[in-house]
């Protein structure tokens, strides 16, 4: 099997779009923009008239014009607190560490991860035939976390940590009628690491605009350092059920993939605590 599950628009997370019918995608951002400035304006404007004419009422109603009004998704990012700023550096900083396999610290941890994994087996070398028992797609783990950076190490060693049974059960493939090619299981981990800082819209530089990334630093992050994680591992959880649900094999991993991601954000939309995001990935399921 030749087909990477790795695909281009893993290795690259710029913003990419067909140019038809004459639209760029920076014409469709700059005329979304100037109509939500424009809805702000008339929005803000009639809160000032309704003030003015209730004069024992005017700060009450500058503050609805602030809170009350609501941008289009995806225009206006998040408000943070310093705590919420900090959490989300956290993951920025995480994300942009390339594994580097040189780092004895970036090694340890490898090395760990194999050690959780494979408790009774020697491991030969940092580059051996043996990764692929793991679920990498070569003799060198280092080639596949690309886009995810550290992060997606991380996120392992914190699954395989803290819930060592049914990480043991995924690796294993133990449950349900499997495929005969099923999907490599630490490239799957860090392909779902990659679309949570997708579907989180964690970027350098700015905060989320995104719906759900805006709800869980606001909101699902709160009262624990470990929310990403753990919806992390509830989210690996529902990619096996899904896939054997799906009755997937190897080639149609993308498509198996594709699924998580439609339920991942929908609950990560939807949800008022990190409680019911796991309840909406997993309902019984939960470990």
């Amino acid at each position: 099997l030749s087909e990477p599950l790795l695909h281009r628009d893993f290795e690259d997370d710029s913003d990419t779009c067909d140019n038809q019918g004459g639209f760029s995608l920076d014409q469709g951002k700059r005329r979304l923009s100037l109509e939500a400035v424009a809805e702000a304006i008339v929005y803000t404007w009639n809160c000032l008239v309704a003030a003015l004419t209730k004069p024992f009422v005017l700060a009450a109603g500058f503050g609805q014009c602030l809170v009350g009004y609501r941008a289009p998704p995806g225009i206006l990012p998040a408000q943070l607190t310093l705590l919420q700023e900090e959490k989300l550096n956290k993951l920025r900083d995480s994300k942009g560490t390339t594994f580097d396999p040189s780092n004895p610290e970036h090694e340890a941890a490898l090395r760990r991860l194999w050690r959780l994994s494979f408790p009774s087996r020697q491991l030969e070398d940092l580059k051996s035939e043996q990764w692929k028992d793991m679920g990498w797609q070569g003799t060198d783990p280092s080639t596949d976390f690309r886009g995810a950076g550290f992060l997606a190490l991380e996120n392992l060693l914190y699954f395989a940590e803290t819930y060592p049974s049914v990480y043991s059960q995924l690796l294993g493939k133990v449950n349900g009628r499997r495929s005969e090619w099923e999907y490599p299981f630490c490239v799957a981990g860090v392909n779902l690491t990659f679309a949570m800082i997708e579907i989180l819209d964690v970027a350098d530089g700015r905060q989320p605009r995104t719906r759900a990334g805006t709800n869980f630093f606001t909101a699902l992050s709160e009262g624990t350092d470990n929310a990403f994680e753990e919806v992390y591992c509830a989210a690996f959880q529902l990619l096996d059920s899904k896939w054997l649900e799906m009755r997937a094999s190897y080639m149609e991993f993308p498509a198996v993939m594709g699924e998580v991601k439609k339920e991942l954000q929908a609950a990560l939309e939807r949800a008022e605590t990190l409680g019911e995001v796991e309840r909406l990935l997993l309902g019984p399921r939960r470990p």
